[in-house]
């Protein structure tokens, strides 16, 4: 591999920015040269001689020698500021800005952002207190409370009720703006009660029906309602709403049979002994990070570093790109909450943009 040649001298600057010159050696330029005749040499016609035959002085003559010393400098610049880079161990953040100040052999300036350097002062003596995990026979009895919902299955009440939380609910909706259909309706959707799936007044109103029945009320929405969709604002829709079917979860119970259809636990004493080498497990990488992230906050509090603006710029075109795509979310969650109804069509082509 063919080493370049740079010969190049660092200026520090304030915010993180280092200015260097970089001089390519006289006998690396001259061999650029050479590769910019030659190639320039294949791309000019000159009357009486083949591409690539004329000699360097007619050349010369007829492009002018300015034109290969830019294709010289085009050729090695790049080269020797990578190469500066490596040389002197920077990692630049931001473009850099080139200043040529002499064409032969190659001479140049760039003024660039690179990672700050971090002063740590006297780290070593940070000190932090390790912590203590505990698991609870409650925290394991709220992990079995847990499971048993997650393995319970949807009944029919054995009498007709209105729904309570926990409940799942199907239902029908219609909202319409004076008189007209304000969006697609809902129908046979169903949702858990209690989850806030649905704006609050139309789960009040689904809490008062029986399976089978319906009812029609109004809901004003304020203009300065933050909570729902822009298009609803200062708006009152007309909701028609029919509670189809009503179901309650019914839970399995908690035993040695519960246990073996959890996972591979022969018994229920099986299965509490599992959660709690689990629960300990997560506590103590939780209790860890707490320690690593408190030293570093006593860290951070001793170091001084002077952040460049490149690497502002880039966070704040971070938090930028993650505010669109909240407020992204944020839209594809109103077309669920208006009507509390599954994703229109423009509303999935929102989701897959976002997923």
């Amino acid at each position: 591999m063919r080493v370049v040649r740079v010969k190049v001298t660092v200026e520090k600057r304030p915010q993180s920015s280092v200015l260097l010159d970089i001089a390519a050696d006289p006998e690396e330029f001259g061999k650029a040269m050479d590769r910019a005749f030659r190639k320039i040499n294949q791309q000019v016609r000159i009357p009486g001689f083949r591409p690539g035959k004329a000699p360097r002085g007619l050349l010369e003559q007829r492009v002018g020698r300015e034109v290969l010393v830019e294709e010289a400098q085009r050729e090695i610049m790049d080269r020797l500021y990578q190469e500066a880079l490596e040389q002197e161990n920077l990692s630049p953040v931001s473009e850099p800005e080139v200043d040529v100040y002499q064409d032969e052999p190659l001479a140049f300036r760039v003024e660039v952002q690179v990672y700050p350097e971090v002063d740590l002062d006297d780290y070593q003596s940070i000190r932090v207190e390790p912590r203590e995990v505990t698991v609870s026979d409650e925290d394991v009895e709220a992990v079995l409370k847990d499971l048993q919902q997650q393995h319970g299955v949807w009944i029919e009440p054995q009498e007709p009720r209105r729904p309570q939380d926990g409940d799942q609910a199907t239902i029908d909706l219609r909202a319409l703006l004076d008189g007209e259909p304000f969006q697609e309706p809902v129908e046979d959707m169903p949702f858990e009660v209690g989850a806030g799936v649905l704006l609050p007044q139309i789960e009040e109103q689904v809490r008062g029906l029986l399976p089978g029945e319906s009812t029609e009320f109004d809901v004003t929405f304020a203009e300065d309602d933050e909570r729902a969709n822009p298009d609803l604002r200062g708006k009152t829709l007309h909701y028609q709403l029919t509670l189809k079917e009503l179901k309650e979860r019914e839970l399995p119970e908690i035993d040695d049979e519960f246990a073996t259809t959890v996972g591979d636990y022969g018994s229920l004493d099986e299965l509490r002994a599992a959660i709690r080498q689990d629960l300990l497990r997560q506590r103590a990488t939780d209790a860890q990070n707490a320690v690593v992230n408190e030293a570093i906050d006593q860290l951070a509090e001793r170091a001084s570093i002077e952040v460049p603006p490149a690497m502002v710029d880039h966070e704040l075109e971070h938090e930028i790109d993650d505010l669109r795509r909240s407020q992204d979310k944020a839209g594809l969650a109103a077309c669920r909450v208006v009507l509390g109804k599954p994703l229109t069509q423009k509303c999935q082509k929102q989701a897959d943009g976002i997923a």
